[in-house]
């Protein structure tokens, strides 16, 4: 006779992770914008220094890297094909697998911690009903990722709280995935380091209580093990991390990402608007706590992580950056950690058999991710390089700023070029004005470049730094030539009277 323990169950968990899959993959091919063109140029650059064993090419792509240095990183396992064109296609299939990698560790944990799977079921459909979530499905950003990073960080209190381990093996596997966790986060984001400070105190202390000091110490040592690459990495460029992510929260940079109304209960509706329908089973759950509050069946330990993805969302609502995707943690995690808060000691443990199988599924169904995103802008822009390095050019100017066409279009193309583009030289006007620099100073770099290039028509948003794209203009046509090309039909390109 066959159990509800192995049929119910398992496909409880199996329906959790595919209302989960939208989430995460798709094949609706679409093209790259800033961001992700930003990682696709700085991962082909690492990949490409780290496979000719070019150290000083390595310790300059790092240094470029303000953000996400995990992102550089992706292209590395595959080679130096992880270098080249088809390279972009491979770090997009590689973030989707990552991502699995760690929305297992969370199922892993709450199964662990005994969270019933229909209340794991229920956290998942506020996730599958959350449009701005599926809206970023399969793309090179970095906010999923550590988003579920996030939410297995978070669930180490509960594993902790439900189910420690007085065992020297066992304590060091377990700091092993304190380490990795927090390793992967750092390499991450900058957002990561909060949830640290408020959150290992509390691991430590629920480790220290529960299984002494003794398994503490040998916890502490596999994590610290594990952390190594990311202390290192944060030993060198922290900084230059720290100084990003402070200037686009609350910095100078904030302003950029504003909203037009930018009060408190602006920040309320944009959120609410965002996580629509998604609000109802996180709801459902809710009023289950309170049930089992009222029959005094919780501990307020329960509600820690809980508690710690509430004071990050009250954390962002007094961010000038009204970037939603600053939110995705709270998306993600909070379902989860209220869905932790009901953990049962009766409830099974038990983890499917038929986890391994789910598991290579999804991997194959990930597989025609590496087609997902469109390339033919920097694959026109690659051609166009080609033919100016036979007019001699080695100085390019970008002029004009938009989502498909920018700075980063340019050096993710010279990075297509492979040696080839080794001579060429990409720079960008459009930051000049932004830095307080005087027009002139533009126009003697105008004056100074081989080549400058022009979106047609002319774009004017975002407008911080389309501001003086007129006077660029005009400058290019007073002081150089119209170069006739057919490579990119949108792009007026300007040569220099010498070349």
């Amino acid at each position: 006779m066959i159990s509800p323990q192995t049929v119910v169950k398992p496909a409880i968990l199996i329906a959790a992770l595919l209302l989960i899959l939208p989430t995460v993959i798709t094949y609706t091919p679409y093209q790259m914008g800033w961001e992700e063109l930003y990682f696709s140029h700085r991962a082909l650059s690492l990949n490409q220094a780290f496979w000719t064993a070019d150290f000083k090419g390595m310790e300059e792509a790092l240094s470029i890297m303000a953000k996400s240095p995990v992102m550089a990183f992706l292209s590395l396992p595959w080679g130096p094909i992880g270098g080249t064109a088809g390279g972009v296609g491979l770090v997009v299939f590689t973030m989707a697998l990552l991502t699995w990698i760690f929305i297992f560790i969370s199922f892993h944990m709450m199964k662990k911690t005994g969270v019933p799977d229909w209340v794991i079921l229920l956290a998942s459909l506020s996730v599958f009903l959350n449009p701005f979530l599926k809206g970023y499905a399969g793309r090179l950003l970095i906010d999923q990722l550590v988003s579920w990073i996030i939410l297995s960080f978070l669930l180490l209190i509960s594993l902790e709280l439900e189910a420690g381990d007085k065992s020297s093996a066992g304590s060091f596997s377990r700091g092993c995935l304190w380490g990795a966790i927090v390793s992967a986060g750092l390499f991450c984001k900058v957002t990561f380091i909060y949830f640290m400070g408020l959150a290992i105190p509390i691991i430590i202390f629920l480790k220290w209580r529960k299984d002494g000091i003794r398994y503490l110490g040998i916890t502490l040592f596999g994590a610290f093990l594990l952390c190594l690459p990311s202390f290192l990495i944060w030993m060198k460029f922290g900084k230059l991390y720290l100084g990003h992510a402070w200037a686009s929260s609350w910095g100078p940079r904030a302003i950029f990402y504003a909203a037009n109304d930018t009060s408190y209960f602006a920040f309320w509706e944009r959120f609410f608007h965002a996580v629509n329908w998604s609000v109802f089973p996180c709801a459902i759950i809710l009023v289950l706590i309170f049930r089992m509050i009222l029959k005094r069946q919780m501990q307020w330990t329960q509600f820690l992580p809980a508690v710690v993805i509430f004071s990050y969302l009250f954390l962002c609502s007094t961010s000038q950056n009204s970037d939603l995707r600053f939110l995705m943690p709270v998306m993600i995690a909070l379902p989860f950690t209220m869905a932790a808060a009901l953990s049962k000691s009766e409830e099974s443990r038990y983890i499917p058999r038929i986890k391994n199988v789910l598991i290579l599924m999804i991997i194959v169904a990930s597989v025609p991710m590496t087609q997902v995103p469109k390339l033919d802008k920097v694959h026109e822009l690659t051609r166009l390089f080609s033919v100016l390095k036979h007019h001699g050019v080695k100085n390019i100017l970008m002029a004009t700023d938009s989502t498909f066409l920018n700075t980063e279009s340019l050096l993710l193309s010279k990075e297509f070029l492979g040696k080839n583009g080794d001579t060429l030289k990409i720079a960008t006007l459009v930051y000049d004005d932004m830095h307080a620099r005087e027009l002139e100073y533009s126009f003697e770099r105008i004056d100074k470049a081989d080549a400058v290039l022009f979106e047609k028509p002319l774009p004017k948003e975002p407008s911080f730094t389309n501001k003086k794209v007129k006077e660029y203009h005009n400058r290019a046509v007073s002081v150089m030539g119209l170069f006739p090309q057919m490579e990119v039909p949108d792009v007026e390109v300007f040569l220099s009277t010498e070349k």
